[in-house]
């Protein structure tokens, strides 16, 4: 088995965790806000989008 560094080795489950979270939501790697998760909604209501928009704008701390 090749021994890989740790470093090299957290960077593949990243990636990894990356697809799979794209997979999941469908969302572009460029939109996406680490902290917050996806910034497309699925029920995609007035509602639900509007609070989402709260929702990061409480996260990211910014209005």
């Amino acid at each position: 088995m090749l021994h890989k560094s740790k470093q090299q080795r957290n960077q593949i489950q990243k990636q990894k965790r990356k697809m799979i979270f794209q997979l999941k939501w469908g969302v572009s790697k460029y939109r996406q806000d680490k902290r917050t998760g996806p910034t497309t909604v699925h029920p995609r209501s007035k509602y639900t989008s509007h609070l989402m928009e709260e929702e990061t704008k409480r996260i990211r701390g910014t209005d």
